[in-house]
């Protein structure tokens, strides 16, 4: 968009997904996976126990297992998370013409950095900054990471007027786009069932919050959080998922609420994996899996969900599993998004400038 170089209140709009390796080979998976897992609010133990559990136990031994897994989902265009942020971020510049707004995108690990395309949009005369991380719930180990990060960097954006969009998990420009692609695979598939399956999170990276030091982990405490919805993880999952349903009109449809990807003991509870076997043995036969927590498709979705997913599935007795998509690139998505850009109802709040610790969120400490 050249056009915006000569319109006054240049505005820039910063996507911010999570990243991926630049390939799938080895050292590429090695190096991405080393600085992913050396993100303290990603794996938050002592600084000296973390340097030596990633960089003598997980990066060696576990980039090849990782490796391969990529490999199986990675295109020709490249990491299919990183060719669909792209192109959904394309599509928002093409929306956005003949307007002062034009849209970047960088990634907390990997490629774009968020260094790079702070420095460029820093060295484009933008008078008002947005970043907009993609992450549809609030958690310490995405969006707090990216506010933290952000928080450093600030001055390379050359303007005090910056603000962070909240976490959009029951918005409608999110809600309402992924809503119809269930109501189309739901029909298209004839599905007995749908498991809305969301990212793992250790229990304790909720219980930092306050006001959820002593939660319970089910439905009783996080139907009402009341106050804690802004940023109790698993109380917005909750509230995704209701919001869903309804708009997808799929709510007399069997339904359940998981967690993948863990790592280890202590995670948020039904894990996706046994959930499959669960499912199964109840007697359903074509499942669908919702994964409302990511808005492009990934190796999460794409290796975890629709190919070992899919055997698990079947192996404990199903028949078919179907991975209901991503937002990805998605027309209704873009526009909505778009729109709401343009027409200035994304929900946001300040950022301090060169004030690391302080702000609308508070730096929380591993």
């Amino acid at each position: 968009m050249e056009c915006a170089r000569y319109l006054v209140n240049k505005k820039a709009i910063i996507f911010i997904n999570l990243g991926t390796p630049n390939s799938p080979e080895v050292g590429d998976v090695r190096a991405y996976l080393r600085e992913f897992l050396s993100d303290p609010l990603v794996i938050d133990i002592n600084a000296t126990l973390r340097w030596m559990l990633v960089n003598f136990i997980i990066a060696p031994f576990r980039s090849r297992k990782s490796s391969q897994a990529y490999k199986k989902v990675w295109t020709e265009e490249g990491s299919p998370l990183l060719v669909y942020s792209e192109k959904f971020v394309d599509k928002i510049n093409l929306h956005l013409q003949g307007t002062n707004t034009q849209a970047f995108l960088c990634m907390r690990y990997g490629k774009p950095s968020m260094e790079e395309v702070f420095k460029e949009v820093g060295e484009g005369g933008f008078d008002q900054v947005t970043l907009f991380p993609l992450y549809p719930q609030y958690a310490l180990s995405s969006t707090q990471t990216v506010m933290n990060k952000a928080r450093y960097m600030l001055h390379l954006l050359k303007t005090d007027n910056v603000d962070w969009v909240q976490p959009f998990f029951d918005q409608p420009y999110f809600i309402k786009p992924l809503a119809e692609t269930i109501k189309r695979v739901v029909r298209e598939e004839e599905l007995d069932y749908l498991l809305y399956s969301f990212h793992g999170l250790p229990e304790r990276h909720i219980s930092k919050i306050p006001g959820c030091e002593s939660c319970s982990f089910d439905d009783s405490c996080c139907v009402k959080p009341e106050e804690r919805l802004t940023y109790c993880y698993r109380a917005q999952c909750l509230r995704t998922m209701d919001a869903l349903r309804s708009e997808s009109d799929t709510e007399a449809v069997g339904h359940s609420m998981s967690f993948q990807s863990r790592l280890g003991s202590g995670w948020l509870e039904p894990f996706t994996d046994v959930m499959f076997s669960e499912i199964a043995d109840s007697g359903v036969k074509r499942l669908g899996v919702v994964c409302p927590a990511f808005v492009a498709d990934c190796l999460e979705t794409l290796e975890e969900i629709e190919m070992e997913g899919h055997n698990q599935f079947v192996d404990a007795g199903g028949d078919q599993l179907v991975l209901v998509p991503c937002l990805n690139d998605d027309e209704l998505w873009v526009k909505m998004v778009g729109d709401a850009i343009i027409e200035g109802t994304l929900d946001t709040l300040k950022m301090p400038v060169y004030q690391p610790a302080t702000g609308p969120m508070q730096e929380v400490k591993a």
